[in-house]
């Protein structure tokens, strides 16, 4: 009789990071997991998921949909939660076996959680988050199925809540790893884990689309890809309030992100080269217009467009047709380096460590910013140091890539025999 195999979390919503994530999963796991059934489990899913939903399963035939909350809202209190909370859940097996049912995992052998996210706690909200996000694989040890997790960034976590939490859900892991290093020194100074470092899942997403090569620095074709500098990880985890306020200002971004991406577009337009400023996910959009609007239309030699694609694969092809991407978002770094575009991050404390994290693991340190330390200046002259020897730094960092993609699959395949 085939496994199933129970997946945590889908993602199916505007950002085409969080989609990416999926797919590449569910990528591999069609191949690892030998053509089994999968149970992707979601959130509840609105009019714009359950169409990215639709699109995943036709990509996807052999996959199923759970829609499970993963609030534990019946028991929050305005303090962090308490282990004995947890600990109740797990040791009833009336409650375990119904937590199992809702969340579509009680007739699964194997879970994997997906990776591709951050899991990390300040306390207080975070925690409850947190404790709703690994309670499902808890549950699913307890019932002696066996757990893998895909490349994770892991931290911080800044309570004894979080950390005596995270400390039984690596135990219960039968396979772990971090897609980027900060995370695996963090786990091995708090938890004394020495986990692998191994590619994001969006690193297996299926795509054919190659950059162009280089022509001259007055040829080149720059991407801006933006991400509102002062929300943290996980937009959705934060009181609505806040997310209002953060709407409002600068038409939708946070001022330090709109004004450095928006100077970073006028001095390369006046220098004479094309840029692109991209939406990743709707979140984005009213950032990337402040920022067009911040630029203006006073004409100059290179061109200002702004770029909103309407999928996944839309949405790496129209990057690939750039020869630098500068980006805040993650993923965007990601899928740079993927398809042979030199990518710069800029990172904003808010966003933790997962960022230069990326770049340390990509052997490219020179190319990542701190958003507090960096400036238009200093992102135009990394840019130039690079231009002119950037076919080699790009077959570098893609080289790099393919190698890292192979010790990545090669990791799992192990994991993922029966």
């Amino acid at each position: 009789m085939s496994r199933r195999v129970g997946l945590l979390y889908g993602f199916f919503g505007s950002n085409h990071g969080d989609r990416a994530v999926t797919r590449g999963a569910l990528s591999q796991l069609q191949e690892w997991a030998c053509g089994e059934e999968i149970v992707v489990v979601s959130g509840q899913l609105s009019q714009l998921t359950r169409a990215g939903w639709s699109g995943m399963h036709k990509a996807f035939p052999k996959t199923s949909l759970v829609q499970f909350s993963q609030a534990l809202s019946m028991f929050k209190s305005q303090r962090s939660p308490r282990v004995e909370i947890v600990e109740a859940i797990l040791n009833s097996d009336a409650l375990l076996d119904s937590y199992l049912e809702a969340s579509g995992l009680v007739s699964c052998s194997l879970v994997v959680f997906g990776g591709g996210e951050q899991l990390f706690s300040y306390g207080d909200d975070s925690d409850w988050v947190l404790a709703g996000r690994v309670l499902p694989l808890l549950a699913a040890a307890k019932r002696g199925k066996k757990l893998v997790a895909l490349p994770t960034t892991f931290g911080p976590f800044k309570t004894e809540f979080s950390e005596r939490l995270m400390r039984a859900v690596f135990e219960a892991m039968s396979t772990l790893a971090t897609r980027e290093p900060a995370s695996a020194e963090l786990l091995a100074q708090q938890f004394g884990l020495a986990p692998p470092v191994h590619l994001d899942p969006a690193y297996f997403v299926p795509t054919r689309s190659k950059a162009r090569r280089a022509g001259s620095a007055a040829a080149l074709r720059v991407a801006l890809v933006p991400r509102m500098g002062d929300f943290g990880m996980r937009l959705a985890t934060a009181p609505e309030s806040q997310w209002a306020r953060q709407q409002s200002e600068v038409g939708g971004g946070s001022i330090g992100a709109a004004e450095l991406y928006a100077d970073i577009a006028k001095k390369l337009t006046a220098g004479g080269t094309d840029v692109t400023v991209f939406v990743q996910a709707h979140a984005d959009d009213k950032l990337v217009r402040a920022i067009s609007r911040a630029v203006g239309e006073k004409k100059a030699p290179g061109r200002l467009t702004t770029q909103r694609s309407h999928s996944l694969e839309q949405f790496i092809r129209d990057l690939s047709f750039h020869e630098v991407v500068v980006t805040s978002r993650f993923h965007s770094a990601i899928f740079a380096s993927m398809i042979g575009c030199l990518p710069i991050g800029i990172y904003f404390d808010a966003h933790g460590h997962k960022t230069p994290g990326l770049f340390s693991l990509l052997s490219a340190d020179d190319l990542v910013f701190n958003a507090k330390d960096a400036s238009a200046d200093a992102i135009l002259e990394t840019i130039d140091a690079n231009t002119t020897r950037m076919p080699d730094r790009r077959f570098e960092i893609c080289a790099r890539v393919d190698r890292l993609r192979k010790a990545t699959v090669e990791y799992y395949r192990a994991a993922f025999a029966p």
